[in-house]
């Protein structure tokens, strides 16, 4: 089965999840999947077990890696290219 291009990275064609690019730590790809759900910072911080300024380094880390410079377009990026 092909995997299908979606905002420089795939989607896994079995889970239906997003395969983030390679340039992101397996600590971001959490963070960015986080960021998807559109929780607030702390709540992600809590769900992950780590703290807010963390979250924020790897948030600043993934915008810095994918090219956004907000929230909003890191989650239009993603959005528009599903």
């Amino acid at each position: 089965m092909m995997k299908q291009t979606v905002f420089r990275q795939n989607i896994d064609p079995d889970t239906g999840q997003p395969v983030f690019p390679e340039t992101l730590s397996p600590a971001e790809v959490q963070v960015a999947f986080e960021l998807l759900t559109g929780e607030k910072r702390q709540t992600i911080a809590d769900r992950l077990q780590i703290s807010v300024s963390t979250v924020k380094k790897h948030t600043d880390r993934i915008y810095k890696k994918t090219g956004c410079g907000t929230r909003p377009e890191f989650l239009a990026k993603f959005l528009r290219k599903q």
